[in-house]
Formats: C-alpha cells, sequence, structure tokens
C-alpha cells in the first residue's frame, strides 16, 4: 500500500464525519435562517432596504451577494487565530457564529436577487454547475454510513429535546413560522 492510500484509509473517517456534520448542519439550518432573516427583513426599515437589494442592477446585486463573505471574513480569521492560541472554545463560538450569519446573509440576498444574478450568464452557468456538485456530493454523503448514524443521532437528541412540551426554542421556533407564514 502507497503512503497515499494508507493516509487516505487514516483520515477518511474523520473526514467523512466533519463532512457529513458540515451538511447535516447546512440541511437544518438553511430554511430555519432564511425564515429567521425573512422575519427580520419585516421590519420597516429593513423592508425598505431589502426593495433596494432587490431592484439593484446585476452588478449591483452581485456586488451586494458577495457583501456578506467580505463581512464575515474577518471573524472567521480571528476564529483561526483563537484556535492558534489554544482558545478552542472561543474560536468554535466565533467560526459557528460567523457560519450562521453568512449563510443567513447570503441565503436572504440570493433569495432577494436571484432572478437578477440568474441572469448574468456566467453566474447562471456557475450556479447550474455548482448545483449539481453540490446534488451529487449531497447524494454521495448521504451513502456514507457515516451519514446515516450522524442524522440517527441528531434525531435521537432531537426526539429527546425537542419532541414533546416546547421549549424556550420551541416556542421561538414555532413563533418564527407563524410569523413568517404570514
Amino acid at each position: 500500500m502507497t503512503l497515499r492510500g494508507l493516509l487516505w484509509r487514516v483520515l477518511k473517517p474523520p473526514v467523512y464525519l466533519i463532512v457529513a456534520l458540515v451538511v447535516l448542519f447546512e440541511e437544518w439550518m438553511w430554511e430555519p435562517l432564511q425564515a429567521l432573516a425573512k422575519l427580520i427583513g419585516s421590519l420597516p426599515v429593513l423592508r425598505r432596504l431589502e426593495a433596494w437589494v432587490a431592484a439593484l442592477p446585476p452588478r449591483g446585486a452581485l456586488a451586494m451577494f458577495l457583501t456578506p463573505t467580505l463581512i464575515i471574513l474577518p471573524f472567521k480569521i480571528a476564529a483561526v487565530a483563537a484556535f492558534a492560541h489554544g482558545m478552542f472554545a472561543t474560536g468554535l463560538i466565533v467560526a459557528i457564529s460567523a457560519k450562521l450569519v453568512g449563510t443567513a446573509l447570503v441565503a436572504r440576498i440570493f433569495t432577494l436577487c436571484r432572478g437578477t444574478l440568474l441572469g448574468i450568464p456566467w453566474f447562471a452557468r456557475a450556479h447550474a454547475w455548482v448545483s449539481e456538485v453540490r446534488d451529487k456530493a449531497l447524494a454521495w454523503i448521504h451513502r456514507t454510513p457515516v451519514y446515516r448514524g450522524v442524522k440517527a443521532f441528531t434525531g435521537a437528541i432531537r426526539r429527546r429535546f425537542f419532541s414533546g412540551r416546547p421549549g424556550f426554542l420551541g416556542k421561538l421556533w414555532r413563533f418564527v413560522r407563524r410569523r413568517v407564514g404570514e
């Protein structure tokens, strides 16, 4: 066996686990973050801002779509610095927070500018290619035993802590869902 083969054999399980956790996180958080961003966007000041963003021309929409990446970048660098200085919990909190905020912003801006962005030929091709690669990667990761195990484990946690009488998070989630449904 080659060194590369041995290395892949050793690294494969943790890589699969990390990918499965990231995919599961994205699957669970995309819709709730979109709903939360929509709720926040229903505030009068933000409604005007969203109307302005939705009316942007193609170049403006593209610049707006890329803005969250630039806004979140310093926080990601801070998370890496925290990890480098041994502050694992701080780095993890900053990294997860940056991921949540960045995903919510990108999701909302893409929702607002989708038509305009997909009107840019190269962006439409890139979007189609990224969507195809994502779908293939998701299909592949969904077939792995690691993903199925992680999904079963998180499902058990969800049933244990979020079923039955709702706690604060359950009540908050129901409120957001009702408010967004209006």
